[in-house]
């Protein structure tokens, strides 16, 4: 503004500044409240002052906690460490405020793989293993796994990683990680459980090791098995090779064979005692050359086969076993010998005993009878029509008729007092080459004169 005097001219000036009318901030607002980030990340906050036509709209940052998350003059945010902060914007015209709640979570750590804490595991139907699972490093972010068995009727996995056994086999456990998909393995070997049977045989021997044969039906080889350590419990090394011959290691003098066993072979182990009275489905036992002094079959009357030679045995009572087909007894101390209950047999060796009678009268099968180096004096054929071989040699026999026997292809009946056997037409005609006799005996139709001459085809007696 300027004044001047009409008289001459003199001037003052004012200068005059004009503003607009103070507008007052009554706010602020942020474009976020609430913001979410990992370790490193940043986020710009945004902060409108209200109204919007304020005329200070100058603001200023700050944060809670500075160690959690910081922020710029610009309202920048970075986060820092997992935790929470506060954000807050303060206008410096009437200092209103505003807040974001900053959560920062762990910097993510990728998975480089997986272990669990066992590779291998052996269980019985039944039993449950828990595995755990290392997810690698220690400090990944994402630590979830999956479970899954490659067989789930051998085994299966829960969520947590509960193997439970279900069924005899193998199956592979694996584990996988969501992040990544790494994997480790674990092979579960499912043995059958143990089955303590009523059907069972004990075998007794000084022998650390005792060597095996057992056969079972297929439906019930799972449950046989031989315990070896006597603790009632089946064992790695006790599972049982079915047919196979298998030499096993025992810690104690006595063992126990539990299972429906049809065949047992266990001869040559220096056998004192052999109690097979609980498996009464045993139908084939080779129990040859042991040191048994007794032996009880009267329970195995499905027995079909039995070889108890060269033992110790005073006596044999085989008169339940009326299925009995094959018996060698040979070469034990036996004085006496029922076979009259035997009436399929069809093999019969009981050479090399002290018997000094022997009824075949009722064994209509035979075919094979070895009965030599015994102490027979009388020993009747008649019945055994079926008969192929004869071997009494080294008796004590005065008379031998074999003239029912047309089967018969091989006879020795050396060493004997014999003079006469008598023979039918037939077989005088053509003695089989496969026969021997004492030097003193002749072939004859008709011993009734007490023999000593041959009679021989058209020959006037």
């Amino acid at each position: 503004m300027t004044v001047t005097t009409k008289d001459g001219g003199k001037t003052a000036k004012c200068t005059v500044t004009v503003t607009k009318n103070t507008v007052k901030v009554t706010g602020v607002k942020l474009n976020k409240t609430t913001v979410s980030k990992k370790e490193g990340q940043t986020e710009q906050l945004k902060a409108t002052v209200l109204p919007s036509n304020a005329t200070n709209k100058a603001v200023t940052w700050k944060s809670s906690n500075t160690t959690i998350a910081t922020v710029s003059s610009t309202g920048l945010v970075t986060a820092k460490k997992a935790g929470t902060a506060t954000i807050t914007v303060t206008t410096k015209d009437g200092g209103k405020t505003a807040k974001c709640t900053v959560t920062v979570t762990k910097k993510a750590v990728k998975v480089t793989g997986v272990k669990l804490n066992k590779t291998t595991v052996t269980k019985k139907v039944g039993q449950t293993e828990q595995l755990t699972a290392t997810v690698l490093p220690t400090n990944a972010t994402n630590k979830a796994v999956t479970w899954k068995s490659n067989n789930t009727t051998i085994a299966t996995v829960s969520s947590t990683g509960l193997v439970t056994a279900n069924k005899a086999g193998t199956a592979t456990i694996t584990v996988t990680t969501k992040d990544g998909g790494k994997t480790a393995k674990c092979t579960v070997t499912v043995t059958p459980k143990t089955v303590i049977t009523k059907e069972r045989m004990t075998l007794t021997t000084t022998k650390n090791k005792i060597k095996l044969a057992v056969v079972a039906k297929p439906e019930d080889q799972a449950n046989v098995w031989i315990d070896l350590n006597g603790n009632g419990k089946t064992e790695s090394n006790e599972k049982v090779s079915i047919g196979s011959m298998v030499t096993y290691t025992k810690t104690q003098n006595t063992i126990t064979i539990y299972g429906k066993v049809t065949e047992l072979v266990c001869q040559d182990n220096q056998l004192t005692k052999l109690d097979i009275s609980k498996n009464t489905k045993l139908k084939m036992l080779f129990c040859l050359t042991n040191q048994l002094t007794s032996l009880n079959v009267s329970k195995n009357t499905q027995l079909v086969f039995l070889d108890c030679s060269n033992n110790k045995l005073t006596k044999l009572d085989v008169s339940k076993n009326t299925v009995l087909q094959s018996l060698y007894c040979q070469t034990n101390q036996l004085t006496s010998l029922d076979v009259s209950k035997n009436t399929n047999l069809v093999e019969l060796w009981c050479f090399d005993n002290q018997l000094t009678n022997l009824d075949v009268s009722k064994n209509t099968q035979l075919e094979d009878l070895d009965c030599f180096n015994t102490q027979l004096t009388s020993l009747d054929v008649s019945k055994n029509t079926k008969l192929k071989k004869l071997y009494c040699q080294t008796n004590q026999l005065t008379s031998l008729d074999v003239s029912k026997n047309t089967k018969l292809t091989t006879l020795n009946c050396e060493y004997n007092p014999l003079t006469c056997i008598k023979v039918n037409a037939t077989q005088l005609a053509s003695i089989p080459s496969d026969w021997s006799k004492p030097a003193t005996a002749d072939y004859s139709t008709d011993c009734s004169n007490g023999g000593g001459v041959e009679d021989l085809p058209g020959e006037d007696l």
